[in-house]
């Protein structure tokens, strides 16, 4: 699985995109557009969402406390 397609998940706009963690798996939201990413394949989520945490990307519970610590 090639992640560097969305490295800039973790590099370019790091500070923009973080992770969700919920009890259903990880999601990715954009704090800086109040949006969410949608991922279709909950492998290829989960890859980035790994990625995005060693990189030093901020975890969150919800999109709702992402959203409100913006």
């Amino acid at each position: 699985m090639d992640l560097n397609r969305y490295s800039y998940l973790w590099k370019e706009k790091k500070d923009g995109y973080v992770v969700v963690s919920t009890k259903s798996g990880y999601g990715i939201a954009n704090q800086v557009k109040k949006s969410i990413v949608i991922i279709n394949n909950p492998k290829l989520a989960a890859a980035l969402a790994q990625e995005m945490i060693k990189n030093g990307s901020k975890v969150y519970s919800s999109v709702i406390a992402a959203f409100e610590d913006a």
